[in-house]
């Protein structure tokens, strides 16, 4: 289970690229890498998560990225409120 670790930046939560992708089901991750193909936003949102050394739950451009990913159709309102959350799936 991916635990948030908390860095002086603020209060928001932080985890290692790893663990936020832990985050996504399996079907979820192999969703956006195929979108990333298609979809230049996606991919560069994706692109990012990589540059990253840690991934902040609250940073503007995970925000978006994933709003995108909603929009997409790619994650519910549901899934992307548990992931931002830190919450592994079941």
């Amino acid at each position: 289970m991916a635990v948030a670790r908390r860095k002086k930046r603020g209060s928001a939560p932080t985890l290692p690229k790893r663990d936020f992708m832990r985050l996504f089901t399996d079907n979820e991750r192999r969703a956006i890498i195929g979108a990333a193909m298609q979809n230049v936003d996606i991919a560069d949102w994706k692109d990012g998560l990589l540059l990253a050394d840690d991934i902040w739950l609250d940073h503007p451009d995970l925000l978006s990225g994933v709003t995108a990913i909603v929009a997409a159709g790619l994650l519910t309102e549901a899934r992307k409120d548990a992931i931002l959350a830190g919450e592994t799936p079941t």
